[in-house]
């Protein structure tokens, strides 16, 4: 009992010590932009950490190794479940429209980001987003930028298209030419679920013998809980008022709700998303 108590203390200090840096002249504005909670976080995971390891020496109880383990387990199973359901939601939003190709170019309006994601990892010869074409190019010629920066040629080269010697070059042009499949991102909706992400409708348009056809699509995200791997401690500390909503975003990741964008940036799962509806397969 004296150890644990010898523990517990010595833990209570340095949570002490993490929670006062905040209230330090000069250091204090850092220690609070970098976020006291997640230090706290941090320094909780690290005392379940050393609990386990001086349980097993022996310096510790052996009961005490139960509550690192029930901690880090019902965490993992809760981030699991959480993952399971948004994967489901996801594959209930994926939707195909009928087309009678493959569009080979779209217009796209209001999300003008995920052009080059559209370009570089799908198989479309162009995407035209407000006053610029987008295409792919391929090896040092193309790819290597001019003496002097021009800003009708800009040139994207992310580390994923350095490693196949290509890049995107956005061309300036005065406006998109006519009758190209038109994906317009309208205003976000009610969340997503509980847990918080959004629901962005997606109205896809196509010009068809000389009569307008439309879909009405919903590309969304979920935050699911990852008490493991982002601190649990800082939902409790930002308890206060008007507090609690910001700081739980500490400890939950943004889930993309579309298929196989476990691991995409919020670009790339848009631009996945607007491929797989469109039927366009991936480079």
């Amino acid at each position: 009992m004296r150890n644990l108590l010898i523990f517990f203390a010595a833990f209570g200090v340095l949570g002490l010590i993490v929670l006062g840096l905040q209230y330090v002249p000069l250091i204090g504005f850092v220690a609070m932009y970098l976020g006291g909670p997640l230090w706290l976080g941090t320094l909780l995971h690290l005392a379940l950490l050393a609990m386990l390891v001086l349980a097993l020496i022996g310096w510790l109880p052996r009961p005490v190794l139960i509550l690192p383990l029930v901690v880090w387990l019902a965490g993992v199973s809760t981030w699991a479940y959480a993952s399971r359901a948004a994967g489901q939601q996801a594959l209930a939003l994926k939707t195909s429209i009928p087309l009678a190709a493959k569009p080979r170019e779209i217009l796209l309006r209001g999300d003008y980001q995920v052009a080059t994601d559209l370009v570089a990892d799908y198989e479309f010869d162009a995407v035209y987003a407000e006053f610029h074409r987008h295409q792919l190019a391929k090896g040092s010629t193309d790819c290597t930028p001019l003496p002097h920066h021009d800003p009708r040629r800009l040139i994207s080269s992310p580390p994923k298209l350095r490693a196949r010697g290509e890049c995107v070059i956005s061309h300036r042009i005065d406006a998109p030419p006519g009758n190209l499949i038109e994906v317009a991102r309208l205003q976000s909706e009610a969340p997503a679920s509980a847990n918080g992400g959004e629901t962005v409708p997606l109205k896809i348009t196509l010009q068809e013998g000389g009569q307008e056809k439309s879909w009405r699509v919903k590309l969304g995200t979920v935050q699911v809980p990852g008490p493991v791997i982002f601190p649990i401690v800082g939902f409790f500390y930002g308890s206060r008022e008007g507090q609690r909503g910001k700081i739980a975003e500490m400890w939950r990741l943004d889930y993309p709700l579309v298929p196989d964008a476990n691991n995409d940036n919020p670009n790339e799962a848009r631009a996945r998303f607007i491929a797989q509806t469109l039927g366009v397969s991936r480079r």
